[in-house]
């Protein structure tokens, strides 16, 4: 079995109340009442099946109990201690789903589903197919939860139909991606991890910042004339080829996935397009395959198991060579339609910006860009190449995290539009997300955006669509 091809698997989607810490979980992608009831969605836990299958399942009971209203379940159709706890069926819907009893023969493995406990937290009960647990307020109950699917982050692009374009997807990115080859820190290192580390994390649009340069990094003596990596005037020591093999070594890994690469000429002077072009030429040509370089934004079929070049550096070449971004006004809120036909709307408003500023950038810059995004959506405008800030909402299109955190990772993805990634628990699933009932007005009057000090790229968008298996 697997979730992909097997349409009996759903996704067990996990909400949280942020005031009591009650986590619900459902299969219904609306959440059944408990967005209305304050609660948050965070991610798909896991993939469990909406009906019985005779002779493998058995049933997931949800029992509830208010003041606060907390959940509990159990594959005990007596409750297991849920009674004496004071809580009972939550009827009309006592059966949240059906897990696995006996584990049948497939491709993909099933594990065991587990629970814990946090006193507390007004004895909130967590699920996960992390045998690790979500933090250190939660301990671990021996109950036999059955079996699950779990979702893979390594390849989460695997779970979304070939059909759909790039644009219809969040794709959680990283700022100055290979910043974390600085050797110090300060405003330079805006990235801890390795690249390889981010990919299977679940980063699936990297920001890399290349100059032509006559330098010789570490251990790479026959590089003078290269693309070398840099944040603005600060040399990283390395070649564009270390970000080269580190994505081809993941692709080959995971055919499943894509990246999303923007190339930007670095250089504030002394360009030599000519030279950084030829030398790009001379890295895809050393990959054949391996780059797609189509100036349309194309669908995730297409771009399965190849790098998406996103282009912001002069050509002079024939033929189409990546999407072509290159008009990119500095410290500006922008629109452009692209050679080649994507629009594309950029928030890059970044200089004179202080901690102290927040509020004043959420206002001015980010409140009013998502409310017109969601015009742009609603109108129809849903083939745009979207880009996104740093902006912890469940509204994006492309977003590029500053600092990735391994530990506190999942509370650094957003979701929105088709699908995503997305968990909120210190440790545990790091889930793809369907985001269904979302929109811009409501997110901005809860406050759920909270702006980021970003330096590139920002977009929002509004989808409808649903999960899709390929």
């Amino acid at each position: 079995m697997d979730p992909v091809v097997d349409p009996a698997l759903k996704p067990l989607y996990r909400y949280l109340h942020p005031q009591t810490h009650d986590y619900f979980y459902t299969l219904d992608p609306s959440g059944e009442a408990a967005p209305a009831a304050g609660y948050r969605f965070e991610c798909i836990a896991c993939f469990i099946f909406d009906q019985p299958q005779p002779g493998m399942t058995k049933p997931l009971y949800r029992w509830v109990k208010g003041n606060p209203l907390m959940h509990f379940y159990t594959t005990d159709p007596h409750g297991e201690r849920a009674v004496a706890a004071g809580f009972r069926k939550d009827d009309p819907h006592y059966i949240a789903g059906h897990v696995l009893e006996v584990s049948p023969r497939g491709t993909v493995r099933p594990v065991r589903l587990h629970r814990w406990y946090a006193t507390k937290l007004n004895g909130s009960h967590f699920y996960t197919t992390d045998g690790q647990g979500p933090g250190p307020l939660y301990v671990h109950e021996d109950a036999d939860m059955g079996d699950v699917f779990a979702f893979d982050q390594k390849q989460w692009m695997r779970y979304i139909d070939d059909s759909k374009s790039l644009a219809a997807l969040t794709i959680p990115g990283t700022h100055d991606t290979a910043t974390y080859l600085y050797s110090s820190y300060g405003y330079t290192k805006c990235q801890d991890v390795s690249l390889t580390q981010q990919l299977e994390e679940g980063i699936r649009f990297l920001d890399i910042r290349l100059k032509y340069a006559d330098k010789k990094g570490t251990g790479d003596a026959k590089s003078y004339n290269d693309l070398w990596l840099f944040h603005g005037n600060e040399f990283l020591g390395r070649t564009f080829q270390h970000v080269v093999d580190a994505c081809s070594d993941f692709l080959t890994r995971h055919p499943s996935e894509c990246i999303v690469m923007q190339v930007k000429n670095e250089a504030k002077t002394y360009h030599r397009d000519d030279q950084f072009e030829a030398r790009m030429r001379q890295y895809v040509a050393s990959k054949p395959g391996l780059f797609s370089l189509t100036e349309d934004v194309p669908t995730l079929g297409h771009a399965r198991g190849r790098i998406v070049l996103v282009r912001r550096f002069k050509k002079d070449g024939a033929g189409p060579f990546g999407i072509n971004l290159t008009e990119w006004p500095n410290n500006q809120t922008f629109q452009r339609t692209a050679p080649g036909g994507p629009v594309y709307t950029v928030q890059d408003k970044y200089e004179s910006f202080t901690a102290g500023f927040k509020s004043y950038k959420f206002e001015h810059h980010v409140k009013p860009f998502a409310q017109r995004m969601q015009m742009q959506h609603v109108g129809g405008r849903i083939s745009e190449l979207r880009f996104a800030e740093n902006l912890r909402a469940p509204i994006a299109g492309l977003l590029l995290l500053r600092q990735i955190d391994i530990e506190n990772f999942p509370h650094q993805i957003f979701q929105a539009m088709a699908i995503g990634i997305g968990a909120a628990e210190p440790r545990g699933d790091l889930g793809a997300v369907d985001r269904l009932r979302h929109h811009a007005k409501g997110v901005v009057e809860r406050g759920e955006i909270e702006p980021g000090e970003m330096e590139d790229l920002g977009d929002l968008g509004i989808g409808e669509q649903r999960l899709q298996g390929r």
